[in-house]
């Protein structure tokens, strides 16, 4: 699944589980291992949490989709490969 499909579609929950590459910059983190993000050169946020501690500012790679957010009604994805 692309990423444009992913934002057109209006139900996330129906894409849960589905696969998308992702360009994001950290927005705010809200622990070690998840936070806000927002879509490179889109308005658009996602809230996406790891595996692993992540320090970087911007994060590339796929993300499982997990549905929504329910604290800020965004998509919610697991990120799965982190590209180096």
């Amino acid at each position: 699944m692309s990423l444009a499909e992913f934002y057109t579609n209006n139900n996330p929950y129906a894409d849960k589980g589905y696969c998308v590459d992702i360009t994001a910059t950290s927005y705010e983190m809200t622990s070690t291992k998840a936070g806000l993000f927002r879509i490179l050169w889109t308005s658009e946020m996602v809230y996406i949490e790891f595996d692993s501690p992540f320090r970087g500012r911007t994060v590339e790679g796929t993300a499982r989709i997990e549905g929504v957010y329910s604290i800020t009604n965004v998509p919610h994805l697991r990120m799965l490969e982190i590209e180096k």
